[in-house]
């Protein structure tokens, strides 16, 4: 995933629910730009997580090999198995 990085903030109210609330292992990380047209997530482990409103065109983002697969509609998105994985939205102008 590459995108203006310095322009992310912290987003945890994207979250219905954090599932590293049980199981710190789970935490999502979620940011976005002041904008909202570059949106990331940080699946340490796989799993759902379920955004706060569903977002169209996701792509999971396979930190190991660069590799990207359409995430499908939301809100509630499944990673693609359980290790580490990146949900990123883009708005393109």
């Amino acid at each position: 995933a590459g995108g203006p990085f310095p322009r992310l903030r912290p987003a945890p109210a994207l979250l219905a629910e954090q599932p590293g609330q049980a199981d710190p292992n789970q935490f999502v990380a979620a940011a976005t730009t002041d904008t909202g047209d570059w949106t990331v997530l940080y699946l340490p482990v796989g799993g759902t997580v379920t955004l706060r409103e569903a977002k169209a065109g996701g792509v999971w983002f396979d930190p190991r090999d660069g590799q990207r697969h359409a995430a499908g509609n939301g809100p509630a998105y499944i990673a693609p198995d359980n290790r580490d994985w990146v949900l990123e939205f883009r708005q393109t102008p």
